[in-house]
């Protein structure tokens, strides 16, 4: 997982982004602007909550889509 993110340049979910981002890491698909403050976002992790069948060596990543 860690070379994954760093080949994609993610960054680490901050603590007061963790209520909206569920899980490790994430990159954005456009920068924020006024028009679009939420752009889809790529997440990365591996929560053993959200999915308890994962090894220690898999991980899931998908796009996660923000209301406007």
């Amino acid at each position: 997982m860690d070379e994954f993110t760093k080949s994609i340049d993610t960054k680490i979910i901050p603590n007061n982004l963790k209520d909206t981002l569920i899980d490790e890491y994430y990159k954005e698909t456009a920068l924020p602007k006024i028009e679009n403050p939420f752009p889809n976002t790529i997440i990365i992790g591996r929560d053993k909550n959200l999915m308890p069948e994962l090894n220690p060596n898999q991980f899931y990543f998908g796009c996660q889509i923000l209301d406007r």
